[in-house]
Formats: structure tokens, C-alpha cells, sequence
């Protein structure tokens, strides 16, 4: 890349999927962050000059920082990770924003990326998605949206408009973890099925608030990559030889 670029005397920009449906898949947030991230950087070492996402145009669920970490990278790739979540959290949730990364931590671990991803499969004869044990994670969601509904309710009136939208959408988040951990219960048993039917019902209730969040969440994106990667994908037994 580097010699095409000396030969030719041209800049290299790369185009790239991140913010098209992959978002979805890390409930927690911050380690597809942390994807965009590494990316970038590692982006402009070798040589390009620039990014283009084809993305939704409502990659705001439940906040933008992997979009703040995409924006902020195109002009200073010197940027360290820790300041930008430092930067972004500080301002979107104000003092007590350390505690909101903690949800965040939380989250990522009952709901996590690898497994979405279908990077953690206890048996491929029946799926990417199948492995009991990953209930017991998912089931963490519900404690911790019980630890977290009081710090929730406090913050429903922030000194600035951004923070209480910020909670707000927070707030709403977590039903909507609730709801989706619900459903990947019975896919990670091997049920896909059910976890189908689940999920059907579960979009058409969260749906109620689309158009009321609609700026930040898009239902159908994230419905479309739900099923085309997780609930509409049958589970398999391969006969052993």
C-alpha cells in the first residue's frame, strides 16, 4: 500500500462497516469502541489517510461514544483510548460518570460481545450460539439492572439538557438489555425457537419507544441484524462418525 501510494503520488482513505450493523452486537458498548479504536489507529499507521463508514445514521444507542472515538481519531490519532472515555462520559453523564462506565463493564460481561459474535460456541455441531453456560451470564443482567434502577432514578434531572437526555436513554437501555437477555437465554440452551418467538415479541414491544428515541435507535436495524445473524439461524445436530 505504502509503495502504490509513492508511486502513484495519492492518499489512501479506506472504507469500512462499522457502524453498520456490528454495534448491535456489544451490548456494552465499550469494547466495539474499543474496536474502532484499535482500527483507526492501526489504520493510519499503515499509510491511510482518511475513514468512510457506510453506517446507520442512528449509531446512538444508548450513547455515541464509538461515534465521539471515530470523529475525534479522524483529526489526532495520538489520542489516548482512557482520555476519550474520560472526555465523552465526563460530559455526557457529569460526576458520576466512573459509575456509568461500571454499568457499561457489567453489561459487557452478562452480555457479552464474543458470544453475540459467535465466538463461543460450546459445540459448532449445533451452532455458533449454542453454549449453556453462557446463561448464567446473561441472567447478571437482571441484578444489575436492580443495583443500578436507584442511581438511575437520581439522575432523571441533570444540570444540563444532554445529561438528563443521557440518563433518560440509560434508563431505557436497561429494559431493553433485560429484553434482550431474555431472549438469548433460550438460544444459548439450544432453543432456538423459542428465542425466535421471544424475540419477535420483544420487538414489537420495545418498539413503543422508537418513536420517541428515534433519533439515537434504529428498531429495524437492529431487529434485521439480530435475525439475519442470531434468532432466524436454525440450530443443527451433525451425526458423529
Amino acid at each position: 500500500g505504502r509503495e502504490w501510494q509513492e508511486q502513484c503520488k495519492v492518499n489512501a482513505m479506506l472504507y469500512e462497516y462499522h457502524f453498520y450493523v456490528n454495534q448491535y452486537c456489544d451490548p456494552g458498548v465499550l469494547s466495539f469502541a474499543k474496536v474502532v479504536y484499535t482500527d483507526i489507529v492501526n489504520y493510519r499507521r499503515q499509510g491511510l489517510k482518511g475513514l468512510i463508514n457506510d453506517c446507520s445514521q442512528r449509531s446512538f444507542w444508548p450513547n455515541g461514544f464509538s461515534f465521539f472515538v471515530y470523529g475525534q481519531l479522524q483529526f489526532d490519532t495520538s489520542l489516548k483510548f482512557e482520555d476519550l472515555l474520560e472526555d465523552y462520559f465526563s460530559h455526557a453523564y457529569g460526576d458520576d460518570w466512573k459509575e456509568v462506565v461500571t454499568l457499561f463493564e457489567r453489561i459487557g460481561k452478562a452480555i457479552d460481545s464474543k458470544y453475540l459474535s459467535g465466538l463461543r460456541s460450546s459445540d459448532l455441531n449445533v451452532g455458533k450460539r449454542y453454549n449453556p453456560e453462557v446463561a448464567k451470564e446473561l441472567e447478571m443482567i437482571f441484578e444489575i439492572a436492580s443495583d443500578y434502577e436507584a442511581f438511575l432514578q437520581s439522575h432523571k434531572n441533570m444540570e444540563y439538557r444532554a445529561q438528563t437526555v443521557a440518563y433518560k436513554l440509560l434508563r431505557l437501555y436497561m429494559e431493553f438489555c433485560q429484553g434482550l437477555a431474555k431472549c438469548l437465554i433460550p438460544k444459548c440452551q439450544g432453543n432456538g425457537e423459542e428465542a425466535a418467538r421471544l424475540f419477535d415479541e420483544f420487538l414489537k414491544d420495545f418498539g413503543r419507544h422508537e418513536a420517541e428515541i428515534e433519533t439515537y435507535y434504529d428498531q429495524h436495524m437492529f431487529g434485521s441484524c439480530m435475525n439475519s445473524k442470531i434468532f432466524g439461524v436454525k440450530e443443527i445436530v451433525v451425526p458423529q462418525l
